[in-house]
């Protein structure tokens, strides 16, 4: 691995820094099938929105005996990442602590993505980090979740929003 990766979990255990809450970015380097990297004119930028349900007894994701929320002990993130080229295209990686995105609900994204951002559709990958402890994001049959379903995606795009503001050159 990266020689700084040792560096960062050294730096953790000497500080006693407890890591539950801890996210990490890595990547070591861009490149395409014939090695050759990304150039130092690509941009990046960062975003994230704090999407945790504020009301207890939600239903949780991904537990088939009714398990309901009762508090958290961790926010739930959306978080993204975009990248631009020297041509201007811009690539974003959105993730949100959800089970998983449904294709219904990443429509729902798209849909609420302002159009002046001129990213086409093919340039956005929407994934969840397969959490079972946010709110089940395809039970419409009860109300309340259509309300956090709301609430996830606009913490999607404004990860989105920011990540596309914070674009600078991404260099060390």
């Amino acid at each position: 691995p990266n020689p700084t990766y040792r560096k960062v979990a050294y730096l953790l255990h000497e500080l006693n820094v407890n890591c539950r809450n801890v996210k990490f970015y890595m990547m070591d380097e861009w490149a395409d099938e014939d090695g050759n990297v990304a150039p130092l004119t690509y941009k990046a930028g960062f975003g994230y929105a704090n999407i945790t349900p504020k009301q207890d007894g939600l239903p949780m994701a991904g537990y088939s005996d009714g398990r309901v929320s009762a508090g958290y002990m961790t926010y739930l993130e959306a978080r993204a990442v975009a990248v631009q080229d020297e041509a201007g295209e811009i690539l974003l990686f959105v993730t949100a602590d959800l089970s998983f995105i449904r294709p219904k609900f990443g429509l729902k994204v798209m849909e609420k993505m302002p159009k002046t951002l001129g990213i086409p559709e093919d340039h956005i990958i929407l994934s969840g980090t397969h959490t079972h402890a946010s709110v089940s994001t395809g039970r419409t049959d009860i109300p309340s979740v259509g309300k956090f379903n709301d609430q996830y995606i606009a913490g999607m795009k404004k990860a989105i929003l920011q990540a596309v503001e914070d674009l600078k050159p991404a260099t060390c």
